[in-house]
């Protein structure tokens, strides 16, 4: 007895469009970005190294990474780019699903449960990508793993509290929706 596409109002179709036309710009320029980087890694592998060696303030003495230690190194970095692919992706099945089937429905519920915890997954995975990204520079760079870096930002902290939230609000839906179907059986 959940709701149906009926009970959407004009204002969230209007807001679920808009939402879904946001949520592909960005995942087709997320394919830009992607091919963009490929390309480089495929055709200018001497820029890619003179980044990372600014990045990473590697002296004049550093002699350039291999194309293998290249494409770990960027693999690393996009660790977070795949988690945002996957949630961009949950988002637009969310807004088209809102729009087509309602929003108070077990699907909507557990695309937006999704959603929260790949939000909160982005955050140790983005600090142990840099960990292992600056683990590896300074290892083929150096050789040696002398120096570390961990870093936790206050915009982590935000990430985990807005994925809880999403979390904690899918959970509530489900139950609203148990509830709505348990007194419409009753009636």
């Amino acid at each position: 007895m959940t709701q149906g596409n009926h009970s959407v109002s004009a204002k969230i179709t209007r807001i679920t469009y808009f939402g879904e036309w946001a949520a592909t710009l960005a995942l087709l320029l997320m394919a830009v970005l992607l091919a963009y980087i490929f390309y480089h890694l495929a055709t200018e592998t001497f820029e890619i190294t003179d980044e990372i060696r600014g990045a990473f303030d590697l002296g004049p003495e550093f002699n350039g990474f291999s194309k293998s230690q290249i494409g770990m190194i960027l693999a690393l970095q996009m660790t977070t780019l795949v988690l945002g692919l996957v949630m961009l992706l949950t988002i637009r099945r969310l807004f088209i699903g809102i729009r087509k089937i309602g929003v108070f429905v077990p699907e909507t519920a557990q695309r937006l449960r999704v959603i929260g915890w790949l939000i909160i997954a982005m955050v140790p995975v983005g600090i142990l990508s840099e960990f292992g990204v600056y683990a590896l520079v300074q290892m083929w760079a150096n050789s040696n793993l002398a120096a570390m870096q961990l870093s936790f930002e206050d915009t982590d902290v935000y990430a985990i509290v807005i994925g809880l939230v999403l979390v904690v609000v899918s959970h509530i839906m489900l139950e609203a929706i148990r509830i709505y179907d348990e007194n419409g059986a009753f009636v």
